[in-house]
């Protein structure tokens, strides 16, 4: 019996097969969101430090942080959208568009070098406020966009965006194992045919003169 068979033959006493590269630190990263999660709904810590540890923690998709900081900048301004310029509507679906692939980050640098031509209000503090999210909701650093636009505010509650975050990532959770069970079956599927020409090749390769 070659190595690879006893190998083989062990692996499916544990009714599992080799580990492909996309399932090595699978259950550590699931984990790790797990926790992080239980720590957004830990009601004896200030929203502003969950969310502020969650997001600068480095295990959140980019992509979940990039749509969290849509939702905090329109809900920021969800009062005033309808009388400011449909620039700023453009801008908000427009990231939302990036996040899903449908543009390059070409169009938000196109729309970062518009804005001083879209000034709307006569309340500097406004401007000023409405300027520097829309800089940062249009930034490509995750970090960046999802911190400044969850910064608090009267009109957006901390107790909502952390709730919002949390929601996100536990359907990204959801999303994620189903995606991983559908892989594990499909693998399932493959591995005898793959383990019978491995098999094959190992022979060709190492055959004994």
């Amino acid at each position: 019996m070659s190595l690879y068979d006893e190998r083989f033959l062990a692996m499916n006493l544990t009714q599992r097969s080799c580990v492909l590269p996309w399932e090595r630190g699978a259950t550590g990263k699931a984990r790790s969101l797990q926790r992080w999660l239980r720590w957004l709904q830990n009601p004896s810590i200030p929203p502003r430090k969950r969310i502020l540890e969650t997001i600068q923690s480095g295990h959140i998709p980019a992509h979940l942080l990039h749509h969290f900081a849509c939702n905090g900048y329109e809900a920021r301004f969800r009062s005033y959208l309808p009388l400011l310029p449909k620039f700023y509507t453009q801008i908000l679906q427009d990231k939302r568009d990036w996040i899903e692939g449908l543009h390059s980050s070409h169009i938000l640098q196109q729309h970062l070098d518009e804005i001083p031509f879209h000034r709307c209000t006569q309340d500097a503090y406004m401007l000023e406020e409405l300027e520097r999210l829309t800089r940062a909701l249009l930034s490509t650093d995750p970090l960046v966009s999802a911190r400044y636009c969850s910064a608090p505010h009267p009109m957006v509650p901390e107790q909502w965006l952390c709730q919002t975050l949390h929601d996100a990532l536990a359907q990204f959770l959801h999303h994620r194992e189903r995606l991983l069970q559908l892989l594990l079956a499909r693998k399932a599927q493959q591995d005898p045919t793959l383990c019978h020409w491995s098999d094959r090749l190992e022979e060709v390769l190492f055959v004994r003169e």
